[in-house]
């Protein structure tokens, strides 16, 4: 059972005033609104200014960890100072600019583009549905679509991943397909934790998709400290996440809560 982060207690306030400060941001759903297309989708200017002020602060580490190819990412929520995590953990890149890891998959890339070209057409059938290729991983959208196709589209997706030994999972609305390795936000989690965080370190994860739910287990049972929480519109789903938050507007004032908390001041804009 969740409790709200919000209002933040003095128990959680206590458990989030360590240093430094790990702060792992899922992005669809979290940061930005969910939206039709994932084109469309975009980060608030007010979400951007507060995350931008905290990846700035010396004690405080931003990490993106999302299912977009990196450079997504980047475009999407990107800010100076953060780390970004994309591919559902399959690609790591420093804050200068370089690749920690995505490039040591040999032949995955060549799979997951086979099941694109193989499910193209049974996609482009569907009215609503389409196809998102990330490279190391891809996506079959089909919010747009009437829900009816989600049962043929998701045993078209099966039947290719299985051909080339790929993976499939449902979130919101998308079946995503990936390599069949163990890696997941919930392994890039605690990599980060144990790689930039220390015994005396405030780790917190936001996250809003059944994607997310491996780092809220894997943190929960290595880092009982850590501060977990699923953004849900409150639909009854079963999470990891000891905590919610109601929606993206209470994850911006959650972390305008942190950046005060740190005596950080976000800059004011248009």
């Amino acid at each position: 059972m969740t409790r709200p982060l919000l209002p933040v207690t003095a128990d959680v306030a206590t458990r989030l005033a360590g240093t430094p400060l790990l702060l792992m941001l899922d992005v669809d759903g979290t940061l930005a609104p969910i939206a039709p297309r994932p084109e469309d989708a975009a980060v608030p200017p007010e979400t951007r200014r507060v995350i931008e002020a905290l990846a700035a602060h010396p004690r405080v580490i931003v990490a993106f960890v999302s299912g977009r190819a990196a450079s997504d990412v980047v475009r999407l929520a990107g800010v100076s100072g953060a780390w970004v995590v994309g591919n559902h953990g399959f690609e790591i890149v420093r804050p200068d600019g370089s690749l920690l890891d995505g490039g040591a998959l040999g032949s995955a890339r060549d799979a997951v583009s086979g099941v694109v070209s193989d499910i193209a057409h049974v996609v482009a059938s569907v009215p609503g549905a389409l196809i998102e290729d990330k490279g190391w991983t891809a996506s079959v959208h089909f919010r747009l679509a009437h829900a009816s196709a989600a049962p043929a589209l998701r045993a078209a997706v099966d039947r290719a991943a299985e051909r080339y030994g790929l993976r499939v999972m449902e979130g919101k609305k998308v079946f995503e397909i990936r390599p069949n390795e163990d890696v997941n936000k919930g392994t890039v989690a605690l990599r980060l934790m144990r790689e930039l965080a220390n015994d005396g370190a405030a780790v917190v994860y936001l996250g809003d998709d059944a994607t997310d739910e491996d780092a809220f287990a894997s943190l929960r049972a290595s880092a009982p400290a850590a501060v977990t929480a699923r953004v849900t519109n409150d639909d009854g789903t079963r999470t990891a996440a000891e905590f919610s938050l109601e929606d993206t507007n209470a994850v911006t004032r959650f972390l305008k809560w942190l950046a005060a908390q740190r005596g950080i001041r976000a800059p004011n804009g248009p």
